[in-house]
């Protein structure tokens, strides 16, 4: 196989310590619950200056959210991609947010 800078960034998911999944997998639900209650702010027309603000404000409180965990972004998006990429790792971070979902 030919390695990329790409490919060598990416690690693989054996290499993601499962204390890393916990904080994604906490993370990620509070970031997909911060969209869905503030998407209604969203006006229609999502290129007036209004919209672009309210994005970015979103984008920054899911910032926050997510450092807030412990983890950085490049950290989060490196777990969201590998997710994306590997249905084992999906479903152990699926499984971590159903533990944690049934604590509450």
């Amino acid at each position: 196989a030919i390695e990329t800078d790409s490919i060598r960034l990416t690690a693989d998911s054996s290499d993601i310590a499962a204390e890393k999944v916990d904080q994604f997998a906490q993370a990620y639900q509070q970031v997909l619950q911060l969209l869905s209650d503030r998407e209604p702010e969203l006006p229609a027309s999502a290129t007036t200056a209004e919209a672009l603000k309210i994005e970015q404000s979103i984008e920054a409180a899911a910032v926050a959210i997510i450092e807030q965990t412990g983890l950085t972004m490049p950290e989060y998006m490196q777990i969201l991609s590998l997710a994306s990429q590997d249905e084992a790792f999906q479903d152990k971070i699926l499984a971590t947010m159903d533990e944690a979902t049934g604590e509450k």
